[in-house]
Formats: C-alpha cells, sequence, structure tokens
C-alpha cells in the first residue's frame, strides 16, 4: 500500500511512518515536495534490495530470457519437484 505525505506530515511523524514502511503494513511513502521540486519516495531496505536484485537479474538479453521461458515452463505444468537434498547427491 502507498502513502501519500506532504513533507510537513512526513516529518511530524517520522518515526512512526518509517516503521510502518519496514513493517508489514505499508511497501511505500511517496512524499510531495514543491511543485517542480520532485518527489521522493521511501521504501525499506528490504525493498530495495529485492529491486536492485530483480534490476541485476533481468540486465542481460540471455539471463532475461532464461528466466521468463523458465517462468513460463512453470506456468504451463512443465516443472518438475524435487527435495532439495537431492540436488547435492
Amino acid at each position: 500500500m502507498t502513502k501519500v505525505l506532504s513533507v510537513t506530515e512526513f516529518r511530524s511523524n517520522l518515526a512512526e511512518e518509517l516503521e510502518q514502511v519496514c513493517g508489514d503494513n505499508r511497501n511505500q511513502i511517496i512524499i510531495k515536495r514543491p511543485k517542480g521540486k520532485g518527489n521522493v519516495v521511501v521504501i525499506s531496505q528490504k525493498a530495495f534490495n529485492a529491486i536492485e536484485e530483480t534490476m541485476y537479474l533481468l540486465s542481460t538479453p540471455n539471463n532475461k530470457k532464461h528466466l521468463l521461458d523458465s517462468i513460463q515452463e512453470l506456468k504451463d505444468g512443465k516443472g518438475i519437484k524435487f527435495k532439495l537434498e537431492d540436488i547435492w547427491k
């Protein structure tokens, strides 16, 4: 869920807003700034890391194609179930 706040609103309840962003209740806050200055988005470190990882995994055309093909195979029911410990045998 996204919450939109002015700078003043965000500042007045900073600690609680940051707790909400890092918890399960809210994914991000958009802080509205004066016209022409651009807005700011506040997200948790966990969310930022996930975005960075996704960008890295999709950064090369071959890896992107492999991942998207694999997702499609799973959707088409072509996945194979196995136990994790069987990988190391």
